[in-house]
């Protein structure tokens, strides 16, 4: 499957339907995957553009191949909560600092 099209087999486009083999275009600008990381047994589903955009780390990761999958469930490490990017020594209030610098959500606690 292409970045550009999709197959979609089918979506609710409130009372019409599009059908199996209609070709979508998928906006450059916004349509963004989530990337998702474990860190002491809390996760944390974040934009993945974030990280492409301040880390070649990451930026290189994303560009690699993900492994082969069955079509409900990305194998692709980050890409599900079932397979998350664990940060092993990582302690989540460090994390959640770094994120609020990253990524401001502007919200009391």
């Amino acid at each position: 499957m292409s970045m550009k099209e999709i197959k979609a087999t089918r979506m609710d486009l409130g009372d019409s339907k599009l059908v199996a083999k209609e070709e979508l275009d998928r906006s450059r600008t916004y349509f963004c995957a989530n990337v998702v990381f474990l860190v002491e047994r809390r996760l944390f589903m974040l934009p993945r553009i974030l990280f492409e955009g301040q880390s070649s780390v990451f930026k290189d990761m994303f560009l690699l191949p993900p492994p082969p999958s069955n079509i409900n469930e990305s194998n692709e490490e980050g890409g599900s909560v079932s397979n998350p990017i664990r940060l092993d020594g990582v302690k989540k209030t460090e994390f959640e600092s770094f994120l609020r610098v990253l990524f401001p959500l502007y919200v009391r606690q």
